[in-house]
């Protein structure tokens, strides 16, 4: 009977699955760091592996993307919006020449 808990909590655990980044995230920023309204840009990653970053019904930029699991790769990127993010603690954070950058991160 005292193997029971030890199974279930085995049994919880292998039905997790694995982390995703598809789906529709938003800017969070500190201040304005990548301007004013820079908040109301939306950051859709589809299942197919392509990538749409749009203002209202302007798309901003497109193209495909790899997640291994806690990396996110962008093709088709800019300067701007960097090309290689980290999934950490649920947000997605960009990194610029191995740096993490801490004013600002894409959040769901």
């Amino acid at each position: 009977m005292r193997a029971l808990p030890f199974l279930a909590l085995l049994v919880l655990m292998g039905c997790q699955s694995a982390p995703s980044v598809t789906g529709t995230w938003h800017i969070q920023q500190e201040g304005n760091a990548l301007g004013e309204g820079a908040d109301k840009i939306d950051w859709e990653f589809k299942d197919d592996k392509s990538f749409t970053i749009k203002a209202g019904p302007m798309t901003v930029l497109a193209g495909n993307y790899t997640f291994d699991g806690s990396t996110l790769t962008l093709s088709g990127g800019s300067t701007e919006f960097g090309t290689t993010y980290r999934l950490v603690s649920g947000k997605l954070v960009p990194v610029v020449n191995g740096q993490e950058v801490k004013t600002w991160r894409l959040m769901r």
